[in-house]
């Protein structure tokens, strides 16, 4: 497979609690990589490098790479809920940046 690496973060205010909901502070975040890594993300480290992988047929036989990665979001709050994507989001850039509810729902 044909690998390559990825920044994964998520803005570090992202973890303070919320003004209008204080009790839903998130403490950890996970991006897990269809065909790669996971990047765990805490208040202490926002930012993660991550590891994809490609099919190599594409670089054996010369077809352009498709840079597109799927990839699924977990939130894990304080009080233990975890908010996981109903789907998997796809992305292309090099430095992933996630926007995460500080608030429930």
């Amino acid at each position: 497979e044909y690998v390559d690496q990825l920044t994964v973060k998520v803005i570090a205010t992202s973890f303070e609690p919320g003004s209008t909901c204080p009790n839903d502070q998130i403490v950890e975040v996970l991006v897990e990589f269809e065909n790669g890594g996971t990047a765990d993300l805490i208040p202490a480290n926002p930012e993660s490098k991550v590891r994809i992988d490609y099919p190599i047929d594409d670089v054996v036989l010369g077809r352009p790479i498709d840079n597109t990665y799927r990839y699924s979001v977990t939130v894990i709050r304080a009080d233990g809920t975890q908010e996981r994507d109903p789907a998997s989001r796809t992305g292309t850039a090099r430095v992933l940046v996630l926007s995460v509810n500080k608030c429930k729902g």
